[in-house]
């Protein structure tokens, strides 16, 4: 399971993405090479946000720029993508302590905070689930969850539901979360639907 990274941009073009407290990531595992680096990549942008070294098979990183609100670890000897190996899954970066947790079908999924649980969840409960119920799921989702989360499930939504279903759910996220890259992505591939099915162009 790797994603692509493309050229890492330099940390100072997000030194304005802060928050107040922010958030806390730390683990240990035997695959972890001392004197390597762990860093936080966004994942909408592929930039480091921030990273730290590892010591005793361990690293603890704590961080307040969160860049797009979603990220994944890679560890290598520098931020040099060709450095770089994924070993965890999406994760969001929100306040509070994220634990890092293996799984049978990821390399490392996340809880601890409200994000991380819901989709990790979520992610357990697709394993076994109709597409129907998964639908019905990831629906249930976005209209709790008007935030980062919602935003990551919204593109997958455009598969099960009508032009004039998405326009309604995207209607109820706030204006700033509405600027979000992955927002405006599946806008973009709403906005380029000219009519559903049954309706007259």
């Amino acid at each position: 399971m790797k994603t692509p990274i493309t050229l890492l941009l330099p940390v100072c073009l997000l030194a304005g993405c802060t928050a107040q407290t922010g958030y806390v990531i730390e683990h240990s595992s035997p695959q972890y090479t001392d004197g390597k680096y762990m860093y936080v990549l966004d994942g909408v942008t592929w930039q480091p946000l921030d990273s730290a070294r590892i010591e005793n098979s361990a690293f603890r990183i704590a961080s307040r720029n969160k860049g797009s609100g979603i990220g994944y670890l890679y560890m290598g000897a520098s931020s040099n993508p060709a450095d770089l190996a994924q070993v965890g899954y999406l994760m969001f970066l929100e306040d509070g302590d994220i634990r890092t947790l293996p799984d049978s079908t990821f390399e490392f999924v996340y809880r601890g905070t409200p994000m991380n649980d819901a989709y990790t969840a979520f992610q357990q409960f697709r394993k076994t689930a109709t597409p129907a119920q998964q639908r019905d799921r990831m629906l249930e989702l976005v209209r709790q969850n008007p935030n980062t989360l919602g935003c990551q499930l919204l593109e997958s939504l455009t598969e099960y539901c009508t032009k004039t279903e998405m326009d309604s759910l995207m209607a109820g996220f706030p204006a700033d979360l509405q600027q979000h890259p992955l927002f405006l992505k599946t806008k973009k591939r709403v906005d380029a639907i000219r009519a559903d099915m049954g309706m007259p162009y």
